[in-house]
């Protein structure tokens, strides 16, 4: 009798425990198919986050881009009657207050000679005649600036952003028999609101024995034939600013190609 009550109590005892075991590994089983469901559902949202970011910014920029064609549209009619050198003149203005603002720990005597170049330079590229300097010299056609944000791992590029990492700016070099074959030194300048330039490097100008400043250098092989050209240029967030940037392309001494951004 009391070995045959025994033999039921291990056999409940087992039955019990196989229920526990049992119920046990199916808990498991359960945690591990929706932590799989939870990773791919995230998965999931982050892809359509990312998405949706790409296509809001990139609704941004058209109707900047539609906004911004508009307003020079409107603007045409009083342009056509400003003389033809007033452009170039603005642009080697904002150059002159560059160099004011660079140097004034320095005599007056010295920050007027450091203004000339500029204003020399840009004044030169409005008095020559159009014929001669696409014989002799480079010229940068559909110069398209935008600043690059980074998001995860992904590069956006886009006018208006809070935060920048680089400018990228893109262009094409124009057909040009005259000017050799072989790398080409480029330089950029970046114009802040304030007219002062993003300096990061100097660039010797030997017509005027003198350094102009200028953000990023680089080099570029033509061969005599339409180029385009990406370059992404680093600055530093510290002077960035709100408000519309000018961005300057230099070859040999001249401003051969120049566009406008706004940061934001």
């Amino acid at each position: 009798m009391v070995r045959k009550n025994a033999t039921k109590l291990i056999q409940v005892s087992v039955g019990v425990l196989l229920i526990g075991v049992f119920t046990l590994s199916f808990n498991l089983y359960r945690l591990s198919v929706e932590n799989k469901t939870l990773k791919d559902k995230l998965s999931l949202e982050n892809s359509l986050h990312k998405n949706e970011l790409l296509e809001i910014l990139k609704r941004y920029d058209s109707v900047n881009n539609m906004l911004v064609g508009r307003t020079k549209a409107m603007m045409a009619p009083f342009k056509s009657e400003l003389p033809p050198n007033t452009l170039l003149k603005t642009v080697g203005t904002s150059h002159l207050k560059t160099e004011v603002v660079k140097n004034k720990p320095l005599s007056a005597k010295v920050k007027k000679e450091k203004r000339k170049p500029v204003k020399a330079l840009a004044e030169s590229d409005a008095s020559s005649d159009t014929s001669d300097a696409s014989s002799k010299y480079l010229k940068a056609l559909n110069v398209s600036v935008r600043g690059v944000k980074i998001i995860y791992n992904d590069i956006l590029e886009t006018n208006r952003s809070k935060k920048i990492d680089q400018i990228r700016i893109c262009y094409t070099l124009g057909y040009n028999e005259i000017v050799p074959k072989g790398n080409q030194e480029i330089f950029y300048q970046i114009v802040n609101p304030e007219h002062m330039v993003l300096a990061n490097c100097s660039h010797p100008d030997e017509k005027f024995n003198c350094d102009l400043s200028c953000t990023a250098r680089g080099i570029v092989f033509y061969e005599n034939k339409s180029t385009d050209v990406c370059a992404f240029v680093d600055v530093d967030k510290k002077k960035l600013i709100r408000g519309d940037y000018e961005v300057n392309i230099i070859h040999q001494d001249r401003i051969i190609g120049t566009a406008n951004f706004q940061f934001r």
